[in-house]
């Protein structure tokens, strides 16, 4: 069965249509979900430079600084099942959405400030000297 997204009513009847055709002898599989955008770039960018500047300032690796917050921070879940059990594990950073994404970067900057680290947004005053000093870190 094709894969498309639905934006239209005649998007919707498509699928219907594709789904009346489907030969019910044989097993299929439909699969229904809502379209999120991930994480964007930018988001990430912005991520890793404020490792960084957390590392920097801790004395810790970025790596290790990753592995705490995503430890602290990524209470978002999937749920998934294998021989008939249902399972649930945590998301990975990479598997967020962008409303997830900034939830938890608003939980990295809350908990930096506690520690007197300043993570500028990109809209804010400073962002341009913080950008030019951990930009290379990015990656």
């Amino acid at each position: 069965m094709p894969r498309f997204i639905l934006y239209t009513e005649r998007d919707r009847e498509r699928a219907i249509l594709l789904l009346k055709g489907v030969d019910i002898k044989n097993p299929n599989i439909f699969e229904l979900k809502r379209q999120r955008k991930s994480r964007t770039v930018s988001q990430n960018k912005l991520y890793w430079m404020w490792l960084s500047c957390i590392a920097e300032e801790t004395g810790d690796t970025r790596e290790a600084i990753h592995e705490f917050y995503k430890n602290t921070f990524l209470n978002f879940t999937v749920e998934y099942k294998a021989f008939e059990l249902l399972f649930i594990r945590k998301k990975s950073t990479t598997e967020l959405d962008t409303k997830e994404f900034t939830t938890y970067l608003e939980c990295i900057r809350q908990h930096a400030a506690e520690w007197n680290v300043i993570l500028p947004l990109p809209e804010e005053r400073g962002f341009e000297e913080f950008y030019s000093k951990y930009s290379g870190y990015i990656g």
